[in-house]
């Protein structure tokens, strides 16, 4: 009777495929103690240079602002109430894995995994001190395949969380 040792290859390929086609995406968001996000209108980004507005793209920034239209708020560059600062960042790993053999046989398998991790970092500041009210981070792993870019879905997920974290301010203040 023979046996094939091709168990963990094949685990592996099923792994490597399910996340290739599905990249994970975790959303985290922190909201500074005192601050006051109820009841604001209006909105500009924090310009990093005379060039650039943000620093995550023009498409992110234009994902961002059709977003925070979405849910009630208006571009404002002369008096806007809040700031968005606006930050993405990419990072590749790579991943080896050793398969070892029978103690009889001397045959090692090595084969790598890359992986890219995306990151999309969102901040509300007070116009006026340019302290963060509140802070929303989506960051997206893919494994083998292209990497992960900030996008539409990204955005959507964080500006949501942020009107969320403002209705529950609303909902404590009354």
């Amino acid at each position: 009777m023979r046996y094939c040792n091709t168990g963990p290859l094949v685990l592996l390929a099923a792994v490597m495929l399910t996340t290739t086609l599905s990249p994970a995406q975790k959303i985290s968001t922190q909201v500074s103690p005192g601050s006051k996000l109820a009841g604001l209108q209006t909105f500009a980004f924090v310009p990093i240079n005379e060039e650039a507005k943000t620093n995550c793209g023009p498409q992110a920034a234009q994902d961002i602002r059709i977003a925070f239209q979405a849910i009630g708020l208006r571009e404002d560059d002369a008096n806007p109430q809040l700031l968005v600062e606006c930050s993405s960042t990419l990072q590749s790993y790579l991943n080896n894995y050793t398969e070892y053999s029978s103690t009889y046989v001397s045959e090692n398998k090595v084969w790598s995994n890359p992986y890219h991790v995306g990151t999309l970092e969102l901040k509300i500041l007070d116009p006026n001190t340019r302290q963060a009210l509140w802070r929303g981070t989506a960051t997206e792993t893919s494994y083998g395949g292209s990497p992960p870019s900030p996008g539409p879905k990204a955005v959507d997920k964080l500006v949501k969380a942020f009107s969320n974290d403002v209705k529950k301010q609303a909902e404590k203040a009354q």
